[in-house]
C-alpha cells in the first residue's frame, strides 16, 4: 500500500485549517485571561471540564489506594503491583478499540454517561475484595474498572474538539484538561492519604464510586447531540443491511448475530489504514514512547517512598510537575503551527532523560522528589501536547479510533516498562542502576524523535504549517532567494 504524496491537512469538525484565527498574544498576562474567557463563554466545555475533574480525582484515589492495598494483601508487593498493572493493561489493549469504534458511531455524551453509571456500581467491588482480603478478586475488579476506562478515554478525548470553535481554543482546552489532572494529582495524594487515615482504604474506593456518579450527573446537563456524521460509514452500513435482507431466514439470523463483529473489524481496519496512508501515523507513538520512559515509575515510587506516608508526598510532587509542564509548554507552542507542538513533545523526552540521570545519582528523598517533578513535567507535556496534535490534524470521523490506537499502544508500552523494571527489582538490581537504564533508553528515544522531527516528518510536514510556508516565501521574496 503506497502512501499518497499529495496530502492535505484535514479539516476538523470544530477546527478548520483554513479558517482565519487571530494570532495569540504571548504576553504573560494574556494566558489567564483567555482561559477564563473560554470557561466563561463556553458553558459546554465548562461542564465537560467539571466531569473530567470528577473522573480524575477518583483516578488518583484509586491509584494510591490500589498501591497500598496490594502492599497489604501481598507479601511480594513489587510482583503484585506488576501483576495488577498487567491485568489492567491487557484489558485496556483488548477493549480500547471497541471504545474507539463506539466513540465514532454513537453519541459521545450518552456513551460517557452510561459508562459513568456502570463504573459507579462496579468500583464498589473493590470494597468487597478488600474485606475478603482476596488479591484475585481485587485484580478482577481492577480489570472491570480498566474496561470502563478503555471505553471512556477515547470517547472523552474525541469529544473536546466538538466543544470548541477554533484551534486556539482547542489548545487552551487541552491545556486546561492537563492542568486539571495535574492539580488533582497534586492534591489527590494528600486527600487520599487523609481519607485512608480517617476512613480506611475502603473509603477511598467508595469515594471513587461517588466521583463516577457526579461525572454522570454533570454530563447530563450538556446540550445537543455529539455524534459525528459519517456518510461513508452509514452508506456501508445500509449496504450491509440490504445484503442481509436478501438472505434466507437461517443465514439472516447468523449474519445479524455476526454483524457487530464484522462492523467493528471494518472500523478498526479503516483506522489502521488511515494511519498508514495519512503521512503522520507515527505521531500516535509519542505517548507509547513516553510510557516506556516513565511507565515503571509507580513501582519505583513504592520503593523510594519507604513508609506509606511518603507515597502521598511523591504523588504531590508528581502533580506539581504535571501542573508546570503544560503551563510552560503553552508559551512555546502555536496552535496554528503543529510543528511547534511536535517540537515541544520531542524536547520533553530530553527532560525525562535528564531527570532519570538525576534520580540515578541522588541518594536522599528530597532530591528524588525534585527530579520526580522534572520527570513529571516532561511526561505531562508529552501527554497533553500529543493529544492536542491528534485532535488538531486527525479527521473527525476517525478521531475516536485513532485515539484508541494511541491509548492501546501507550498501555502496552506502560505494561512492558512495569514488567521489565519489576523483574529487575525482584533480582535485587539497585534502584539507581534501574534509573540509569531508564535514562539511557529515554536518551535513545529522544534522539530518534529528534531525527524524525528534523527531517520534516509527522506534524512538521509543510501542509500542516501553512503560516510557516507564507513566512518562508516572504523571506525568499525579500532576499531574492
Amino acid at each position: 500500500m503506497k502512501r499518497p504524496t499529495n496530502l492535505k491537512a484535514p479539516t476538523n469538525l470544530a477546527v478548520s485549517s483554513t479558517e482565519e484565527v487571530p494570532a495569540e498574544d504571548k504576553s504573560w498576562y494574556y494566558y489567564p485571561l483567555q482561559y477564563m474567557k473560554l470557561l466563561r463563554e463556553n458553558p459546554q466545555y465548562r461542564l465537560y471540564l467539571l466531569a473530567h475533574c470528577c473522573q480524575h480525582i477518583g483516578d488518583w484515589y484509586i491509584r494510591m489506594a490500589s498501591l497500598l492495598t496490594l502492599k497489604e494483601l501481598a507479601s511480594d508487593s513489587a510482583r503484585a503491583i506488576s501483576i495488577f498493572i498487567l491485568v489492567q493493561t491487557l484489558t485496556h489493549i483488548i477493549f480500547c478499540q471497541v471504545g474507539g469504534a463506539l466513540a465514532d458511531s454513537l453519541d459521545k455524551r450518552k456513551l460517557m454517561i452510561g459508562l459513568d453509571v456502570f463504573g459507579a456500581v462496579a468500583t464498589l467491588g473493590f470494597v468487597v475484595a478488600l474485606r475478603e482480603k482476596s488479591l484475585a478478586l481485587f485484580c478482577v475488579f481492577g480489570a472491570i474498572r480498566a474496561f470502563v476506562q478503555s471505553l471512556y478515554d477515547p470517547t472523552s478525548r474525541s469529544l473536546v474538539p466538538m466543544l470548541v470553535s477554533n484551534a486556539n481554543d482547542l489548545k487552551r482546552a487541552a491545556t486546561l484538561s492537563g492542568l486539571s489532572e495535574a492539580f488533582l494529582l497534586a492534591i489527590g495524594g494528600v486527600l487520599a492519604g487523609q481519607t485512608e487515615l480517617y476512613f480506611g482504604l475502603a473509603g477511598c474506593f467508595a469515594l471513587d464510586s461517588v466521583t463516577y456518579a457526579l461525572s454522570a450527573l454533570t454530563l447530563s446537563f450538556l446540550n445537543g447531540g455529539f455524534k459525528v456524521p459519517n456518510k461513508a460509514l452509514e452508506a456501508t452500513r445500509q449496504e450491509d443491511i440490504s445484503k442481509i435482507k436478501e438472505k434466507g431466514l437461517m443465514a439472516k439470523a447468523i449474519l445479524v448475530l455476526c454483524y457487530p463483529l464484522h462492523a467493528w473489524c471494518g472500523m478498526v481496519f479503516g483506522a489502521f489504514k488511515y494511519l498508514w496512508t495519512c503521512g503522520f501515523g507515527m505521531v500516535v507513538m509519542f505517548k507509547a514512547s513516553a510510557a516506556l520512559c516513565y511507565g515503571a515509575a509507580d513501582v519505583l515510587n513504592v520503593e523510594y517512598a519507604g513508609p506509606d506516608s511518603r507515597l502521598g508526598v511523591i504523588f504531590s510532587f508528581l502533580g506539581l510537575g504535571s501542573f508546570l509542564g503544560p503551563i510552560i509548554s503553552s508559551f512555546l507552542t502555536n496552535a496554528q503551527r503543529p510543528s511547534t507542538i511536535q517540537l515541544v513533545v520531542v524536547g520533553s523526552f530530553g527532560i525525562i532523560a535528564a531527570a532519570w540521570i538525576g534520580m540515578s545519582q541522588s541518594s536522599n528523598f528530597p532530591l528524588r522528589c525534585l527530579f520526580t517533578t522534572f520527570r513529571s513535567m516532561g511526561g505531562s507535556t508529552i501527554l497533553v501536547n500529543s493529544s492536542l496534535l491528534l485532535q488538531e490534524i486527525v479527521s473527525p470521523e476517525l478521531l475516536g479510533r485513532v485515539l484508541a490506537v494511541d491509548y492501546m499502544l501507550t498501555q502496552a508500552a506502560f505494561s512492558v516498562s512495569v514488567w521489565v523494571v519489576s523483574r529487575f527489582i525482584d533480582n535485587n538490581v539497585g534502584l539507581n542502576s534501574i534509573a540509569l537504564g531508564l535514562a539511557t533508553m529515554s536518551a535513545a528515544i529522544f534522539g530518534f524523535w529528534s531525527i524524525y522531527h528534523m527531517f520534516g516528518q509527522g506534524a512538521s510536514r509543510k501542509e500542516y504549517n501553512p503560516q510557516l510556508e507564507v513566512r518562508i516565501e516572504k523571506y525568499r521574496q525579500a532576499t531574492n532567494v
